[in-house]
């Protein structure tokens, strides 16, 4: 989270009546050579006329926000950009983002919106040509654009893609002065390019957080809304609807805009996840403008989510309910660590609500705030108006009901299909299901491909065998208005199809009388148990197991020097068996002893087992298990273990067989040798390292300085947990050293 940096939405301070204010002649709108897409973002040609008339009036509060924003626009003229020079690959921890990229990005930001807006307030050309300068120097800046680095640590991946929140200042400044003056086509390249750059950064940056971060949490936070906030402004600015649709409603991302306003907000308007922080009034602001950067987005290309509601939430509950807090209506929850002046931060963004929702709760907070306001505000903004918004056009005509609309088995799925809706107003379809039993409509989809409308066709993949569903279908355009609905007849699922075999099936023999077999998962989602198949030499084949979601076994009993042939299939709920998986053979009586190793190093290592390097990562967040065969006699493990800055240390749990009924096991301690200088051979099983140095321990694995950053998965739970609960967290007597080598020799004797 961004505590110190405070990325508050003060920002939309001052901006909530910084158009109001203009003490002297007023040059003709007809000078802004706009069109109905630029200016469009935040602005259009129509809200800036009103704006101009406002200023023209010379209201005290206009006049007193405008000499501030003048202030700070006179000041820019003079300076020069100062984009990050060394790219985002010169970053190497979460400090350099904070302070090479995110600094810079939020108040170059700011100056490029600040000076859009005097273009079209005074018509002065000089603020459109600084505007101008700053574009072109962060576009040459970052030609190279990466986010996710994957050397860098947990806080510097984490809070990569939210650090770009000051581009939507710069988008807001491009689209004022896009016709104020002349650009070649390569600078709207460049420039362009550069947005596209950022989109595709934080949407990497997204995918990150769902996929590793974030995968063990089903809620949604401020990150991730400040992410589809950033894309979708930028999609909406290049007119991209790949991006639009990424950040408002796509398959591909699963936290999009409509799942994270599903998932952020009770129907009273409580944001969970930001009232569990210290501050947490000022988060849920925080959160509640992302979501209305894109919401204000969408609303001037016609899309109006302001009224959005699902399971009856709508974005107007929360601003009331945090509205209580602000007011002082109801006691802060946090009263020692919460801002006491929470107004300054949220008066401008409850401006902008009352423009759409003319409540008495976000008029009072706009009312008593108009002056409480920063004037150093960070370089993002949050479209705040005093006036009224400019209604869209009226549009109170239904679409007419989808046709042809009907459900058809397709596989172990459901094929809906339908012909459309006549007028070319469609945004979308929406789908809801009813499970026979139920008497509730669920939705499916929410304003599906609400950019063109042309989807003919939904797979309802999550479907069970032999229930029984209904599909309704309505046509909804781009003002809320639906049709009304068709109907499907009811249909019964029947699954039939071959769930798809499990892959890789591995067997490792592992002394006289054990097998160790494991499989990849089947790719189909209706699996409920393996089936795995074994024939001793000269015999039939019998079932060994049938277990439910287990994906390895321990083969026991065997006869010394038998060969062993195995296979698994996966079977689904409906009691389909798929093709068996491929066959592998295994002869027992072996020398060598199975192992399963599970390690980790802050921040990298390479392993060696015998002198072979057998595994290198750098990925210490996450705990990998590796498996392999142990020599009969001695062995040697061998690490390189090095930090980049920050607490260091190194944990290793071995487990191996003895004998077919005893297991030994290995962790790392002070029975380790460890050394911070190379030396030529160290790795070598032969090598002397008596004198070597004994490590220092850094604490068992469960109640570490790392242990609370592993996410507690099964993968966790079942695997790690039991070869790494009596491990130590090692490093050398110098926690300074950069490099430590480590060693551990031993003897695997068969009982």
């Amino acid at each position: 989270m961004i505590s110190s940096v405070c990325l508050s939405s003060s920002v939309t301070g001052l901006y909530i009546y910084l158009f109001f204010i203009l003490p002297f002649t007023l040059i003709p709108l007809s000078l802004i050579r706009g069109d109905t897409h630029h200016p469009n973002l935040f602005l259009n040609l129509q809200e800036i006329s009103a704006i101009r008339e406002k200023l023209s009036a010379n209201d005290t509060d206009a006049v007193w926000c405008f000499n501030e924003l003048k202030k700070h626009a006179d000041q820019i003229l003079t300076r020069q950009p100062r984009p990050y020079q060394e790219g985002m690959a010169g970053i190497r921890n979460h400090e350099d983002l904070k302070k090479k990229l995110l600094s810079p990005l939020h108040n170059q930001g700011r100056a490029v919106r600040t000076l859009g807006l005097m273009t079209v307030l005074t018509g002065d050309q000089r603020y459109a040509q600084q505007a101008k300068v700053y574009l072109l120097a962060w576009a040459e800046s970052y030609q190279s654009f990466q986010v996710v680095n994957t050397g860098w640590d947990t806080y510097t991946k984490n809070d990569a893609g939210l650090y770009h929140v000051g581009i939507i200042g710069m988008c807001y400044g491009y689209d004022l002065i896009y016709h104020a003056l002349s650009f070649s086509t390569q600078e709207r390249k460049r420039i362009e390019k550069f947005f596209r750059a950022v989109a595709k950064s934080v949407m990497s940056c997204h995918d990150y957080w769902i996929n590793d971060f974030y995968r063990h949490e089903w809620r949604p936070q401020n990150h991730l809304t400040w992410h589809v906030a950033i894309v979708g402004v930028i999609g909406f600015l290049l007119e991209d609807e790949a991006l639009i649709e990424w950040a408002l409603e796509s398959e591909r991302n699963p936290w999009d805009w409509k799942e994270i306003f599903r998932g952020a907000f009770l129907p009273s308007g409580v944001q969970p996840v930001e009232e569990e922080r210290d501050t947490p009034i000022h988060y849920a602001i925080y959160n509640l403008t992302a979501f209305c950067v894109l919401t204000e987005a969408a609303y001037h290309r016609g899309i109006n989510l302001w009224d959005y509601r699902v399971y009856q939430k709508t974005v107007l509950q929360s601003f009331q309910h945090y509205g209580r807090y602000i007011s002082g209506e109801i006691p802060p929850l946090k009263p020692v660590t919460e801002p006491a002046d929470k107004l300054k931060n949220a008066a401008a963004l409850y401006t902008l609500a009352h423009r759409h929702f003319g409540d008495a709760i976000t008029r009072s907070i706009a009312e008593r705030g108009k002056r409480a306001h920063e004037s150093n505000v960070f370089g993002f903004t949050y479209l705040t108006h005093v006036l009224p918004a400019v209604p869209l056009s009226v549009d109170t005509l239904f679409p007419l009901v989808p046709i042809g609309f009907q459900a058809r088995r397709a596989g172990e799925s459901l094929l809906l299909e339908w012909g459309g809706s006549a007028g070319s107003d469609v945004a979308g379809y929406q789908i809801l299901r009813k499970e026979s039993g139920e008497t509730d409509w669920a939705p499916l989809i929410y304003y599906g491909q609400m950019f063109a409308g042309t989807v003919r066709e939904y797979l309802d993949q999550n479907v069970r065998h032999g229930k029984t569903y209904q599909y309704q279908i309505v046509a909804a355009d781009h003002f809320n208005n639906v049709s009304a609905p068709a109907m499907s007849t009811p249909i019964q699922c029947e699954d039939k199809v071959q769930p798809l075999n499990p892959a890789d099936l591995n067997a490792v023999a592992s002394g006289k009388t054990k097998v160790y077999l494991s499989w990849l998962p089947s790719r189909s989602g209706d699996v409920m148990q393996y089936c795995l198949y074994h024939r001793t030499e000269g015999q039939s084949v019998v079932v060994l197991i049938q277990r439910n979601f287990f994906l390895d076994f321990v083969h026991t009993d065997l006869k010394e020097n038998s060969r062993n042939e195995y296979y698994v299939a996966a079977v689904d709920e409906a009691g389909n068996e798929s093709r068996p998986s491929k066959k592998v053979s295994v002869k027992t009586g072996s020398d060598q002893f199975f192992f399963r190793l599970a390690m980790s190093g802050d921040d990298r290592y390479e392993l060696y087992l015998n002198g072979q390097r057998i595994a290198q990562d750098r990925d210490w967040e996450r705990l990998k298990v590796r498996e392999g065969k142990l020599e009969k006699g001695k062995n040697t493990l061998a690490v390189c273990a090095s930090s980049l800055g920050g607490v260091a240390g190194l944990i290793v749990g071995l487990q191996f067989d003895r004998s077919p009924y005893a297991v030994d096991s290995l962790f790392s301690d002070t029975l380790w040798r460890c050394r911070n200088r190379f030396e030529a051979g160290w790795e070598n099983q032969d090598f002397v390292d008596s004198v070597w140095q004994t490590p220092q321990t850094l604490g068992f694995f469960r109640n570490s300085f790392w242990s609370k950053e592993f996410p507690k998965t099964s993968l966790y739970t079942d695997i790690h947990n039991g070869i790494l609960d009596s491990a130590h967290w090692i490093w050398s007597s110098e926690p300074a050293d950069s490099t430590v080598y480590f060693r551990r020799s031993f003897y695997v004797r068969e009982d």
